[in-house]
């Protein structure tokens, strides 16, 4: 106040107090505005309103409270009267963490030749924890600039940190702009995956020698790592030694094709953790019916059933999650279901349906082994298990896909050219062409016969085709429908033959009643 206040020797001047903080700025503001004789102004913001109210010249008796952020780069013009009386007295009402930022705030008085003086006004109380142990203003600015040295020293560490995980990421980027020029399609997606997994690995593993900055033994480690995992996923090999990558692998020769290079990496997937394999299992049991090489059914039913083991260890997973949201929503008392239980709920259903899917396909399996025919698997894309209209599963669906499960098959019995049937076509062609010479050449009971193997012949050139059709036939049942068919033949052939007889024996009876 003295300072802005007209004494004996000369007039007021002008005051500028610096405050850390919003919040202290509008405090100190309160409480200077009933003492200040001149105009008081908040500047706590540099928006276009705050901006006006400074833009005139201050007069002796005037304040302004600002924030050192709002306060920065601002020009704070006074009148010729304040210079005349010493200039803009500036006060830092908080000891900052550095010195750079007190000389900030000092330099916004004395401008270009013109007068001013600055103070740090600061209570021991409002002082940063480190500093409240001072005994002296000075004693809190050693310590204070002892702890800015210490902090400027540990960035530049992080810096330095920060270079050499950079020139590492630059040997990493080489690598990958040679795959992106080497490989494409899926090669390229999976082999990519597989190496920014391996390179967050390799940061994990290398960490402390990171921090170390062993900047020359980091660089020939990386390189000679980074072509060994390149080299490895080339040739299909996991270098983190992962499930998901030989499922990967696998899906690409499965799209070519190549069912036993399939086979064979998700066999290696099955072998890394049987507990998580269910998708490898899966697709290994699809790969075995392609092949068909020996008992395969069995090998397939057996790829299954340990492929719906694995499963349920997700099931049981995801089962304990959702009851323990549950149990997390009645004791916040929510009604509605929250989004993870909505989430959660629709990962369970959508593990039902590709268990259903499994149990399908090993109950046909069943059935073609009991008839001793053999199998076919016929695959759609896993987003066929759910309803394209329900978008919680086509997540879920898109979630199992990520993972490895690009598609789910059905297992059906494999078509095949039924010979019995073509027999039995063959059979039915000699009938109705032995038929029709005894029709031509013959008249009565020898035209019936023949008019009869003609219909028998028919019928069986109809069985003989759908048998062909279809696949399916039976010696057994064939044989019992012609007995029952040629036994109606037969009485009806005599039945007929019965009426004919009588019918004569009537007609000549009544001739020899007439002649009498």
């Amino acid at each position: 106040m003295s300072q802005i206040s007209s004494n004996s020797y000369r007039e007021g001047r002008a005051a500028l107090v610096i405050c850390e903080t919003i919040n202290t700025a509008k405090e100190i503001y309160e409480e200077l505005k009933s003492s200040i004789k001149g105009e008081i102004i908040l500047y706590s913001r540099s928006d276009k309103e705050s901006l006006s109210k400074i833009d005139k010249e201050l007069e002796p008796g005037d304040v302004i409270v600002a924030t050192n952020l709002a306060g920065r780069g601002t020009d704070i013009k006074v009148s010729k009267k304040v210079n005349s009386n010493g200039g803009l007295f500036v006060i830092l009402s908080f000891l900052s963490e550095n010195t750079r930022v007190e000389l900030q705030a000092f330099g916004r008085t004395a401008r270009k030749g013109k007068p001013g003086s600055a103070q740090i006004i600061a209570c021991t109380e409002h002082l940063q924890h480190d500093f409240r142990s001072a005994t002296s203003l000075e004693e809190a600015k050693i310590t204070r600039n002892r702890l800015a040295a210490e902090k400027i020293s540990s960035m530049m560490d992080d810096v330095s940190e920060m270079n050499l995980r950079e020139d590492l990421f630059s040997e990493y980027c080489e690598t990958l702009h040679d795959i992106y020029k080497k490989t494409d399609g899926d090669d390229r997606k999976v082999i990519v995956a597989i190496m920014n997994e391996f390179w967050g690995i390799w940061l994990q593993i290398k960490s402390e020698d990171i921090e170390q900055r062993k900047k020359s033994e980091l660089q020939q480690s990386l390189k000679k790592d980074l072509s060994v995992a390149r080299q490895e996923s080339s040739s299909q090999t996991s270098p983190c030694s992962s499930i998901y990558h030989y499922i990967n692998f696998g899906n690409i020769f499965l799209d070519d094709k190549k069912w036993e290079n399939s086979a064979r990496l998700f066999d290696k997937a099955m072998k890394q953790d049987k507990s998580w394999a269910a998708i490898a299992f899966y697709s290994h049991a699809y790969c075995t019916i392609q092949l068909s090489k020996g008992d395969y059914l069995t090998q397939a039913k057996e790829d299954l059933q340990k492929a719906q083991e694995s499963l349920k260890y997700l099931c049981e997973e995801c089962l304990v999650c959702l009851q323990f949201i549950k149990m997390a929503s009645v004791d916040s008392g929510k009604g509605e279901p929250s989004s993870l239980e909505k989430q959660m709920t629709s990962k369970c259903s959508m593990y039902r349906f590709f268990d259903k899917n499994i149990t399908e396909a090993i109950q046909k399996i069943d059935e073609i082994k009991e008839k001793g025919r053999d199998a076919i698997a016929k695959k759609s894309p896993v987003f066929s298990l759910v309803s394209d209209a329900d978008e919680a599963l086509q997540l879920e669906a898109d979630n199992l896909y990520s993972r490895g499960l690009k598609y789910v098959f059905s297992v059906e019995e494999k078509p095949r050219f039924c010979w019995e049937g073509l027999v039995v076509f063959l059979l039915g062609v000699l009938q109705i062409v032995a038929g029709a010479l005894l029709t031509v050449f013959t008249v009565g009971t020898l035209a019936q016969i023949g008019m009869g193997l003609i219909s028998e012949g028919i019928s069986d050139c109809i069985e003989g085709i759908t048998a062909m059709v279809t696949g399916e036939f039976s010696w057994k049942e064939w044989a019992i429908g012609k007995a029952i068919s040629i036994g109606v033949s037969i009485i009806s052939f005599g039945v007929g033959k019965i009426i004919s007889k009588g019918f004569k024996a009537a007609k000549t009876a009544i001739k020899a009643i007439g002649k009498n």
